[in-house]
């Protein structure tokens, strides 16, 4: 179950940089977080990072970079893979 879901929308000008991404990127790598994917859809670039808790999931970061903004959506809980997946079909990530 989702215990908290926290979406940060940030304008992308001369302090949201792709060095910025990829430093916000490493991070979120010393946390224990592995990237399970990358991918590309309507124009945006989305990285998935998740954190496992034992055999259990218990943190989901969805990085969506387009060319006018940077959202992060942290999600923490105890989660299934499989309501995430049907989450990052369902949302429209790219405007």
């Amino acid at each position: 179950s989702i215990e908290t879901m926290h979406i940060f929308r940030l304008a992308k000008d001369e302090q949201i940089t792709g060095s910025a991404l990829k430093s916000l990127q490493k991070s979120i790598a010393t946390e224990d977080f592995e990237d399970v994917m990358t991918t590309r859809e309507k124009g945006a670039t989305i990285n998935v990072l998740m954190r496992e808790a034992g055999e259990k999931i218990d943190q989901v970061i969805f990085l969506i970079e387009s060319d006018k903004d940077l959202t992060i959506l942290d999600i923490s809980g105890k989660i299934d893979p499989e309501k995430i997946g049907l989450l990052a079909q369902q949302m429209n990530f790219g405007r």
